[in-house]
């Protein structure tokens, strides 16, 4: 798609009730972007920063297709996409179907999405696309499902990065347990302490959901454009 002339850049993050997304909000605010970014249910509360809501359920093939009618001629600078969720059955019995379901909605989806997201980066301009993986995806995890959606999709999205024409800077993203997270607010105790001891094993601490959201937008398009297809650590690898 050829870029439109509104010359103001845009952000678009999906999955943007994460709970990194805010700290992604006001740095992009601050660098003079336009923002929007996606829902899944509702949208959330007013936020000090103007975002531009659209609707997306990655469990639907039609509230994806109607959120790309909806995107009509837009263009943007930047891609951050945050969506995705665990499987939280670790350590159960998981049926054949139940994990079609699952990867149904966690890889093959988002591996559409992210196909036809292309397709609206401002390529007459430099752009890039970020995917939020996880440590899952190389090291495994006992909530196998999970890693291996994330893995699916950062091999996708290095396969991308290799054979797109014209070339995109597209990559993939990861960190240790983010302090002040989701996941980190439904963990129990010793699993936060392991990860803890963990990250002091290597010399370093776990970061803020803010450290992590400054170091994200820090990979703009110009500082990625020879990483295509990288998968960067943010944090400490443990």
């Amino acid at each position: 798609m050829n870029a439109d002339k509104n010359l103001t850049p845009r952000l678009l993050v999906v999955g943007g009730t994460s709970s990194l997304a805010p700290g992604i909000y006001k740095l992009a605010a601050e660098s003079g972007y336009e923002i929007f970014a996606t829902y899944r249910h509702q949208i959330p509360p007013d936020s000090e920063t103007a975002v531009s809501w659209l609707a997306l359920d990655l469990d639907s093939m039609d509230s994806i297709d109607e959120f790309f009618a909806g995107l009509g001629e837009l263009t943007f600078s930047r891609v951050i996409f945050f969506a995705g969720a665990t499987f939280r059955r670790v350590g159960q019995e998981i049926s054949v179907n139940e994990l079609a379901e699952y990867l149904r909605i966690q890889l093959v989806n988002p591996v559409n999405v992210i196909g036809r997201l292309i397709n609206y980066l401002n390529l007459s301009d430099s752009s890039n696309l970020l995917y939020m993986s996880s440590r899952a995806a190389t090291f495994g995890s006992a909530d196998w499902p999970y890693g291996i959606a994330k893995a699916g999709i950062q091999n996708y999205i290095s396969s991308l990065s290799q054979f797109q024409k014209p070339p995109i800077s597209i990559l993939s993203i990861v960190s240790g347990l983010i302090l002040g997270s989701s996941m980190q607010n439904e963990m129990s105790s010793d699993t936060l302490n392991s990860h803890i001891t963990r990250a002091h094993a290597v010399g370093e601490n776990l970061l803020t959901l803010d450290e992590i959201a400054q170091l994200i937008w820090a990979l703009d398009p110009n500082s990625t454009s020879n990483l295509r297809g990288s998968v960067l650590s943010l944090g400490p690898v443990y």
